[in-house]
């Protein structure tokens, strides 16, 4: 398994529910960062990141800027299916 890592990115069917909300709380959602009553956007819920969508600030700050914290940088497939959840219209599926 070292030498023929599991590298398949599932594009088939990118959802909020199975994909973009577990990103969202296990990457986004930390104490200090995107939670209620800090000064970040609250990205806890479906429509904290769907306000964020709509102004334009996720999409800068997770696929172009990629500026979040060290340890929760996003990997090639969570990245593209993010980018593929975005152009689908962020629809909270």
């Amino acid at each position: 398994q070292d030498l023929y890592p599991n590298t398949f990115c599932d594009m088939t069917n990118v959802t909020w529910t199975t994909d973009i909300e577990p990103l969202a709380q296990s990457r986004c959602a930390s104490p200090g960062c995107h939670v209620p009553g800090e000064t970040s956007p609250d990205l806890t819920s479906y429509s904290g990141v769907k306000g964020s969508v709509d102004a334009g600030t996720f999409r800068d700050r997770v696929i172009v800027v990629k500026d979040m914290p060290s340890g929760s940088s996003l990997t090639s497939c969570q990245t593209q299916q993010i980018e593929l959840w975005l152009s689908a219209g962020a629809v909270q599926n």
